[in-house]
């Protein structure tokens, strides 16, 4: 179970390109740098979980000393070695995936937001317009070149073009 969590944890990334937290729809400054983060930490740590619960079934003297639970002449359960461990892992992932990128969004991003967001906003507008197939001219004889040159569905025009 925790090994598929790693991998969502992985699959997260790729849902930070229809991010609606920022300026924009899609990734941002936050997203990129610290939500990307933030998913990646969660995914080491539940790797590291699964993969020591798998070596903890299997052998039961390594799961008494990661866990404190198993083979034990003095006690056969330490639980607060296993809640110690299971509640850091948790408080850091929660830290990495929401507080921290929520922080850098109010007292880093948010006063130079225009400033850290503007490599993005270039990014999502250039895609826009390639996805859209927008073009644009700046006058009415580059306007009747382009409609000579391809087809288009719509036109938005200006009433009062230079050179026509």
């Amino acid at each position: 179970m925790l090994l598929l969590l790693t991998v969502n944890s992985l699959l997260d990334r790729y849902r930070l390109m229809y991010s609606t937290l920022g300026v924009v729809y899609g990734a941002g400054f936050t997203d990129i740098y610290w939500r990307n983060l933030g998913y990646w930490v969660s995914a080491i740590i539940l790797y590291i979980f699964g993969v020591t619960c798998i070596i903890g079934a299997i052998f039961p003297a390594v799961r008494h000393r990661i866990f404190g639970f198993g083979i034990d002449s003095k006690r056969s359960w330490r639980p607060g070695r296993t809640l110690w461990t299971a509640g850091s892992a948790f408080v850091i992932i929660i830290l990495f995936r929401w507080i921290i990128p929520l922080i850098v969004q109010a007292i880093v991003v948010s006063p130079n937001e225009l400033a850290l967001e503007k490599p993005f906003l270039k990014n999502n507008i250039l895609f826009t317009q390639q996805g859209f197939r927008v073009d644009s001219a700046n006058g009415g004889l580059a306007a009747m070149r382009r409609l000579s040159q391809s087809k288009y569905n719509l036109m938005i025009t200006d009433l009062q073009m230079p050179d026509m």
